[in-house]
This record gives C-alpha cells, structure tokens and sequence, in this order.
C-alpha cells in the first residue's frame, strides 16, 4: 500500500458497468483512470509519498499499474 496525492485529474463521459469506486478502469499513457462514485476520473498526475510528482506515462510504466487495481481511501489510523 502507498499514499497518493491526486494532482491533476479531469472528468470523463466513460461510466463503466461493472466498476466500483476506487477502481482502475484503464491505464494507459494519457491518464489512469478511476471509477468514482459519480463517474470516471482521468488522472493525469500524481505523487507517491515520499517521491517526485509523475505524470500518467511514468506511473503505468513504473508502477505496472493495470485495470482493476484500486485506488483506496486512507485508513482511519493513517
């Protein structure tokens, strides 16, 4: 698990069926985008803690980020 900062997302029309809030719908160069609880997000960069801002490409390349990895909001305890 790794804490994230979102800093620059944009909202999209795609709306998939069969994915739940938090979760990765697509990865790709030009964002990862993210099935929220209203709809998709594409974010198009972001920050790992305790590294550099990146954008979409860098973190899909460098993470290995796919569809239906998560995206999950902090813990209580963090």
């Amino acid at each position: 698990t790794r804490r994230v900062a979102l800093l620059r997302v944009e909202a999209t029309d795609d709306a998939p069926a069969d994915a739940s809030p938090g979760e990765i719908v697509a990865a790709c160069p030009g964002g990862v985008c993210v099935q929220t609880g209203r709809g998709v997000l594409r974010v198009q960069e972001l920050k790992p803690a305790g590294k550099r801002a990146m954008s979409a490409e860098e973190v899909v390349h460098g993470y290995r980020v796919a569809a239906g990895d998560r995206f999950e909001p902090p813990s209580e305890a963090s």
